[in-house]
């Protein structure tokens, strides 16, 4: 029997010892009148018997509980007994119960702001260290079987009648946890989330069957060098998601010395694979993890991106059809990777020239000075919607994206500039990549998509290509001039360290595949005051952020700095921060949140 299935259906228990060796006991006296009589009698641990409906059916109305023999409520052979009463919560759980009790009978409303902030935040914390701690628990139910002790056929099934509100998700995870017991620790020790051990859990669950083989290699690679190259790409991962860490950030050494360890054990493939994803786990933030393991997941396994454009290759098509009603078009379609590309880039530099664009801004910050939100178009204390101009949601820019971009292609077979440059895919390829080094972090487009090598060597022929040559730390190594703006080089240069991401933390999404959002380079020092432009001391603004910097916020970027209109600074709730003087170079960093 599948001890993960949720039935109420018996497993075959039976005390051999009291019965005898060659002992059939007898059915229980309430089968006997059972449609079929008594050709519906199994033998126990038969494989070959099938679950008649109308016994399981007769089963489950019993409300007996077993004391031995098979684990299901209402049956036991020789006698029947109710089940034993449970003992009470230990003295621990049942003194948690009662402050769990006294807690709830807290209003929050009645403290404080201060104290009601401070208590949520540990409420919080408490809440995730018992949800890690529960976790093990149920494994425990699963692995030692203790829900037969209630009566249940599984641990899935005592879940869901102690608590149906426990998430379904948890048993599965708990039993995976067990398997990794690196990811395991930091979990308990809260270096690691829920939520980030699950997608770790994910990204190693689609190795596991390809590492470790007997000839050595991964996907026809060597398997040691593929290994230690992707371990060794959790440093770059971080450093990207933190927009690039200098060579005397401590952090960077820790990761560096962190990664060589995991090398120098020489565990199994899995093992320094479990290592380094939980590494990664630690200092990449939940929203990019996914991602990021993705990656890793596609360094080990490079022919998985080719199996992917492969597969949209096959599926891509386009359908195109007018309206029953002739109110226009409905446009169906799916694309592959390179035919998405090409729209994504030209769809993201037209919607960023659209020549509406400024009404929309205008509008939108209108509906703020009135309180309201101006992409919430639900917003149920707008008496009449219809007397304000909202500005245009996502669908609609796009759409009017690709039909400006459809006009000026059939007029003049041109996409024009932007930042000072043709517009043109952009892929970010290593030359390790194109020496087909095993174990490479593959090439990445503009919009994040990974790319297959074929695809990159069917493009090289046309391609226009820029070197750039970053430190560990992956921070463009560029020179600073006395232009007003970054050059076009210097904007690649800027794109390649940040992912063409925003760098403020919640003032965006900040995902790099929605053409939508806005980004402008803003100097950290004021150009008025340094006279140059750095690309160190240049940073991707969306419309929230660069609105907050000029009027006066001080804000914090994805990397932990406090940025103010004065340039850096260490004081969160306001300050002038490092000014400089036109004698100064503006490439002077302020401390880091980690200093």
């Amino acid at each position: 029997m599948d001890d993960d299935r949720d039935s109420f259906w018996p497993e075959p228990l039976l005390d051999t010892d009291a019965l005898g060796p060659d002992v059939v006991p007898e059915p229980p006296a309430w089968m006997a009148g059972l449609p079929g009589g008594d050709s519906v009698w199994q033998v126990p641990d038969c494989p070959c018997c099938v679950e008649p409906e109308p016994v399981r059916e007769a089963w489950s109305e019993h409300q007996v509980k077993p004391v031995g023999g098979w684990a299901v409520p209402g049956v036991r052979f020789g006698e029947q007994a109710p089940l034993p009463a449970l003992p009470g919560p230990s003295p621990l759980l049942a003194e948690l119960q009662v402050l769990a009790a006294r807690l709830v009978g807290v209003q929050a409303s009645a403290l404080p702001g201060p104290q009601a902030l401070v208590d949520a935040q540990a409420l919080l914390g408490t809440l995730q260290q018992l949800r890690v701690h529960s976790l093990d628990r149920l494994a425990d139910v699963e692995t030692r079987k203790l829900h037969d002790y209630a009566g249940f056929r599984s641990a899935r099934a005592w879940i869901s009648s102690a608590q149906p509100d426990t998430c379904s998700a948890d048993l599965p995870l708990a039993r995976k946890l067990r398997g990794f017991p690196h990811l395991k620790d930091r979990v308990e020790a809260q270096l690691v989330a829920l939520g980030a051990a699950s997608k770790v859990v994910a990204a190693l669950g689609k190795l596991r069957r390809h590492v470790d083989s007997a000839d050595g290699l991964i996907d026809g690679q060597p398997a040691g060098e593929v290994i230690a190259a992707v371990v060794r790409n959790v440093v770059d991962l971080t450093c990207r998601n933190r927009l690039g860490l200098h060579d005397d950030h401590p952090l960077l050494a820790q990761l560096v010395a962190a990664t060589e360890q995991i090398i120098a054990t020489a565990g199994s493939d899995l093992e320094q694979l479990e290592q380094a994803f939980t590494l990664l786990a630690e200092h990449v933030p939940a929203s990019a993890l996914a991602d990021c393991l993705d990656e890793q997941v596609c360094a080990v396994l490079p022919n998985l991106l080719e199996d992917r454009a492969q597969r949209g290759a096959e599926q891509a098509e386009v359908h195109l059809q007018r309206n029953l009603d002739g109110s226009g078009w409905h446009l169906q379609a799916e694309l592959d990777l390179e035919c998405g590309e090409l729209l994504f880039t030209l769809l993201a530099a037209e919607a960023n020239r659209d020549p509406d664009n400024p009404d929309d801004t205008a509008s939108a910050q209108a509906l703020r000075e009135q309180g309201l939100n101006p992409y919430d178009p639900d917003h149920l204390d707008v008496p009449d919607r219809t007397s304000l101009r909202w500005p245009r949601s996502k669908g609609r820019r796009l759409h009017d994206a690709l039909k400006n971009l459809l006009q000026r292609y059939l007029g003049a077979d041109l996409a024009g500039r932007r930042h000072k440059q043709p517009v043109r895919i952009s892929v970010t390829v290593s030359t390790d990549v194109i020496d087909q080094v095993p174990g490479a972090s593959p090439a990445t487009a503009a919009s994040g998509a990974r790319l297959p090598r074929s695809l990159i060597q069917r493009w090289w022929c046309n391609a226009s290509t820029t070197t750039f040559l970053l430190s560990r730390g992956w921070i463009p190594l560029g020179v600073q001039h006395t232009g007003r703006t970054l050059t076009a080089t210097e904007r690649q240069a800027l794109d390649l360290q940040t992912e063409r991401r925003c760098a403020g933390l919640g003032c965006c999404p900040g995902r790099r595949d929605d053409p939508t959002v806005t980004l402008e380079p803003h100097h950290v020092h004021a150009y008025a005051a340094t006279g140059t432009t750095n690309v160190h001391d240049t940073i991707w603004a969306c419309d929230t952020l660069h609105h907050d910097l000029h009027h006066g916020k001080t804000v914090q970027l994805r990397n932990g700095r406090y940025l103010s209109q004065h340039g850096w600074t260490t004081d969160p709730n306001g300050g002038r921060g490092t000014k400089l003087s036109k004698t100064q170079t503006a490439s002077v960093q302020g401390p880091s949140a980690a200093d």
